[in-house]
């Protein structure tokens, strides 16, 4: 057995693992095409990330898997990524800032303070705050993967798997693996009939100022011809 579908099998055998999950993994072991692709990877991942023969361990197939895993649960949910959990997270900062400020207010001499240890109390809801405002950042981040309004036959979600799943190779090899993110996106969604093509269809700017400047070539300037210098009035 592959280090890989060792991998996944560890991942499978967790008890909190959600149904859809375990039959993505099911699917993902299954697929014959898969070997190669991740020989592939691992090469450009060792390179372009400068991690060497750790790139051929269990522990990070295991990370790569959690991530394409969590990319398609967020794919799922394309329809609700302007306000997912954003508003909340945002909300919960307010508030607990506003108690951290509330600790960190002086005691009146002789007062006793409003709970024991409140300066400390005072630095984690700080702390909490910034960690909810990135969870904030985080959800307007992924707002900002551009999809089609257009859905056919549940396309949304695909191509945003696809968009997203391409940065995150991008990120691990330093270029695009089209072919990888087909076969991951057939994997994902149950079919066999994701092609190049279709990727980078999924991969093309969607607005029309998007697609425009794509177009446009940057105005080079004509070179001026050195002016030979003044001479002198005597």
């Amino acid at each position: 057995m592959s280090i890989f579908k060792a991998a996944i099998e560890s991942i499978q055998h967790e008890p909190a693992l959600a149904v859809k999950a375990r039959e993505h993994l099911g699917r993902w072991l299954d697929d014959d095409r898969w070997d190669d692709l991740w020989t592939k990877i691992q090469n450009k991942a060792s390179r372009h990330l400068m991690i060497g023969s750790f790139a051929e361990t269990e522990p990070f197939a295991r990370s790569f898997i959690r991530e394409v895993l969590a990319t398609k649960d967020l794919a799922d949910l394309i329809d609700q990524w302007p306000t997912l959990h954003r508003d909340r997270f945002l909300r919960y900062a307010d508030q607990a800032e506003s108690l951290a400020r509330f600790l960190a207010m002086p005691v009146a001499r002789g007062m006793p303070p409003p709970v024991p240890n409140g300066p400390q109390l005072s630095l984690d809801l700080n702390a909490a705050a910034q960690m909810l405002r990135e969870q904030a950042t985080f959800q307007r981040a992924a707002g900002s993967v551009r999809v089609s309004r257009s859905d056919r036959e549940g396309s949304r979600p695909r191509v945003a798997f696809m968009r997203m799943t391409s940065h995150q190779l991008l990120g691990m090899g330093g270029a695009r693996l089209h072919e990888a993110v087909a076969v991951l996106t057939d994997i994902a969604f149950a079919r066999r009939d994701t092609s190049i093509d279709q990727v980078r269809s999924a991969l093309a700017p969607t607005t029309r100022s998007g697609r425009s400047s794509k177009r446009r070539k940057p105005k080079t300037r004509p070179r001026r011809s050195a002016r030979s210098p003044r001479s002198r009035r005597v």
